[in-house]
């Protein structure tokens, strides 16, 4: 793997000598241990600090550093929800004639790296970058670290050329910290552009090491170290990797607090698979998870252009590896099988926690308790975790408390590439056929567990899907006969130690039904939705916002007043790879995550649990894997226990019968909510004219499903 560590490096180089430019003040104290935060990696820290300060800074040089520096946490955070307010704060600082020229070049880089990650901003980055250098002219390091960022704006075929003539410039810098991180950086810029590159990446390396070393700079060496392992591990030269590694973990030893330790150990455990040193490998994927799990809070999770998360190509690996590895052990013992499969669970609930952190950007919505599992058992449930791997997929079941384990022969690109056929099938408008690939899905995913689902007579399934899966909907899994919404009723979530069932709702649930029918703000007509409403209302009551009434003061009103348990929404909806692109359509703007967690949680309705939230006319991402979990998203921002929403958009008609018959199941047979979309999906397919899964079987259950 190599572990990406984007812009680590060239952050150490911005980071201020506060301690010799102020003199010492509370406030000044406070700059100096945010700055002091930022070079340990802990930005939430370092936001939290500075934040408080706003306002008291008593000269206009000192508030232009103040918002300097907390423009640098929030851009160090690289999370799109900070990006606005890092933008504003760089800016500020750099443009502040009371700093000196130097300080402003240092947040001037800064916000043309902000401004180069965006989307078609490169010429906002280019101007920026060009102010950088102008201001850096007395700073030989800055000026260096400039031009290696402004490389990045270069097409690719002139890179390599422009970091060569870096490299020597470098090497003419007098031997310091500075002059090792910049080595570095070049090393690790190098070794991404291949083979042409690897002779100055291994130079570049090799320098910041023995510089590093001269330095006495023992976080830098150890950081060196691990970039010449990752180097040699690429050329397939495992012994010089692994003893670098080694060295790169007893360097930085003592610091249990760094954030590379987590890096070190991750790659030792890759290192000692490859040679077969199981053991060895279990013992230090154990740590590397060990270590995320400390310091995850802070850890450089990066959004590309189109809102993609680096998350699945950095630190989910190494959660992917430590359980495939448990899994591999409980298949050849009896002895602790049960320890093993149970430790493998946990570890893939800890990959999804962090998952729905990093998509919701919060690390505080999500309330982590492994307990909450013991929950689900004796209730005729099981639970099911499918693990998708390169050469097989893993199936765990839990029943009861007992796990499991089920595997199929199957490389997760052939799985990826039936599930996608399938979904081909199901979003299409012209009922493309479905069967091969739907049953298909069904011989690897289902049918090797189904004798033991039968003898335990289970009769509800709850998935928590992972990766590609996330956009299958399981009901339109088919057997040859029958679909597997007939035989079981079917819920997912994104982990269940953050939505785990509780007991059925008691009392009459009162409903909130707000709908948007009309073509407004560029979306189309949804004539049904008018239909599903007021039918919804007729039969079972509640208040109404329907068109010009569903605008988000009214909405706030009503549900400040109403005491409603059950929100049902009917407009369009478009759910992102990332909570920030998340949002519903109200008559008079659009309702973000963060906008509909705010009116859900008012005080007003701090006595009223919020049983069910539906959107029965929303629309996920066509391709984007993230996208299903805005859903798990919605629900615990709303401290809802469950939601409904579709995985594409349905048929107006489909959508207005099939709520109202789960309503009527839910609420007149005052059924579970898995089981009422059941009966509901189900009456809905046999109808000969809607068999076709596209009708049905885009709605999902996330959550309490009782």
């Amino acid at each position: 793997m190599p572990i990406n560590t984007p812009h680590l490096t060239l952050f150490l180089l911005l980071v201020l000598n506060l301690s010799a430019a102020i003199a010492a003040t509370p406030f000044n104290d406070a700059l100096q241990n945010s700055q002091t935060d930022l070079e340990q990696g802990h930005v939430h820290w370092a936001i939290d600090r500075l934040e408080a300060l706003q306002g008291q800074a008593d000269t206009a040089e000192l508030s232009a550093r103040w918002a300097g520096l907390l423009g640098q946490a929030h851009y160090q955070t690289h999370q799109p929800a900070h990006r606005q307010r890092a933008l504003a704060l760089l800016a500020q600082a750099a443009n502040a004639q009371a700093l000196p020229d130097t300080e402003r070049a240092r947040y001037a880089n800064l916000l043309a790296n902000a401004y180069r990650e965006g989307e078609e901003e490169a010429e906002q980055a280019a101007v920026w970058y060009a102010r950088a250098l102008q201001w850096a002219q007395d700073d030989a390091a800055l000026m260096l670290t400039v031009r290696l960022n402004q490389i990045r704006l270069l097409p690719e075929t002139q890179r390599l050329a422009a970091l060569s003539a870096v490299s020597h410039a470098i090497a003419a810098l007098p031997a310091s910290t500075a002059q090792a991180q910049l080595f570095l950086a070049t090393g690790k810029f190098a070794q991404k552009h291949g083979k042409p590159a690897l002779a100055l990446a291994y130079s570049a390396l090799t320098l910041a090491l023995s510089t590093a070393q001269k330095q006495a700079d023992k976080p830098l060496q150890a950081e060196a170290l691990l970039a010449l392992a990752q180097l040699y591990a690429s050329q397939q030269r495992t012994d010089e990797a692994l003893r670098l590694t080694e060295d790169a973990l007893a360097t930085s030893q003592n610091r249990q607090d760094a954030p590379i330790l987590w890096q070190v150990e991750a790659q030792l455990a890759q290192l000692f698979r490859q040679q077969g040193h199981a053991d060895a490998a279990l013992a230090a994927y154990r740590r590397a998870v060990r270590h995320i799990q400390a310091v995850r809070l802070d850890l450089p999770v990066c959004y590309d252009a189109e809102g993609r998360s680096s998350f699945r190509d950095t630190l989910y690996p190494v959660y992917l590896g430590l359980a495939d590895m448990l899994l591999q052990q409980a298949s050849e013992t009896t002895r602790n099988k049960q320890e093993l499969l149970q430790e493998a669970r946990a570890t893939l609930e800890l990959s999804k926690q962090a998952e729905l952190e990093d998509f919701l950007g919060d690390h505080c919505v999500v309330h982590r308790d492994l307990g909450t599992l013991a929950e689900v058992r004796g209730s005729g449930t099981a639970v099911l975790y499918p693990v998708v791997l390169p050469d097989r997929l893993e199936m765990l079941v839990d029943i009861n408390g007992e796990l499991q384990r089920f595997t199929t022969e199957v490389s997760a690109v052939e799985l990826k590439t039936t599930t996608l056929a399938l979904l081909k099938a199901l979003h299409s408008t012209r009922r493309l056929p479905y069967e091969t690939s739907a049953q298909q899905l069904y011989t690897w995913l289902i049918a090797p567990m189904q004798p033991l689902l039968q003898a335990q007579h289970i009769h509800t399934l709850l998935a928590v899907p992972d990766d590609f899966l996330r956009m299958l909907p399981l009901s339109a899994l088919y057997d040859g006969k029958q679909f597997l919404i007939e035989h079981y009723a079917l819920a997912v979530s994104p982990a269940v130690s953050v939505l785990a069932g509780q007991s059925p709702h008691s009392g009459q649930p009162k409903l909130l039904l707000a709908g948007l029918s009309k073509a407004h703000g560029g979306f189309e007509a949804l004539p049904g939705v008018g239909r599903e409403v007021r039918g919804l209302q007729a039969q079972f009551g509640g208040d109404m916002l329907l068109d010009e009434g569903f605008k988000m003061a009214d909405f706030r009103h009503a549900l400040a007043e109403g005491e409603h348990t059950i929100v049902h929404i009917a407009t369009h909806a478009a759910f992102e790879g990332n909570a920030q692109d998340t949002f519903i359509k109200a008559y008079d703007g659009d309702m973000y995550l963060d906008r509909l967690q705010a009116l859900l949680q008012s005080p007003a309705r701090a006595d009223t649990e919020l049983e069910l939230l539906t959107f029965s006319a929303c629309q996920t991402a066509a391709g984007n894997d993230r996208a299903p979990l805005g859903f798990a998203g919605m629900a615990l921002r709303a401290k809802a226990r469950s939601v409904i929403g579709t995985l594409w958009q349905v048929n107006d008609v489909a959508a207005q019968k099939i709520m109202t018959a789960f309503y009527h199941h839910k609420i007149m047979g005052r059924l579970g909510k898995a089981e009422a979309l059941r009966l509901a999906q189900q009456e809905w397919l046999r109808e000969p004219a809607f068999r076709h899964p596209f009708y049905w079987s885009a709605f999902i259950l996330v959550g309490d499903w009782l």
